[in-house]
């Protein structure tokens, strides 16, 4: 079993270091422990590949943009959201 709070120590130090530096520094900090170096290496490829995803809102944010950007009932609420149609208000406020 990996000791997650060490591949978290890891992790957290090899994130900072230049890739090349990473595979010699892990090698030694891992000694052999081939588990332990997989875990590590499959969390930065994990982090690699998630490199600019909010470049792009999701598309939920995005849609709520577009709804606050839509055109509004009297009040000031949107009339719709998504294939939602807004009948009437249930409150008002932040416990509304």
């Amino acid at each position: 079993m990996v000791d997650r709070q060490r591949v978290g120590e890891l992790f957290g130090q090899a994130i900072d270091m230049a890739p090349h530096e990473r595979a010699g520094w892990l090698a030694a900090e891992c000694a052999g422990d081939l588990a332990l170096l997989g875990e590590v290496e499959r969390l930065l490829r994990s982090d690699a590949a998630a490199q600019g995803f909010m470049e792009q809102p999701p598309a939920l944010i995005a849609d709520a943009a577009a709804i606050a950007a839509a055109p509004h009932a009297g009040d000031g609420s949107p009339r719709s959201f998504g294939a939602y149609r807004v009948v009437r208000s249930l409150g008002q406020g932040g416990m509304g």
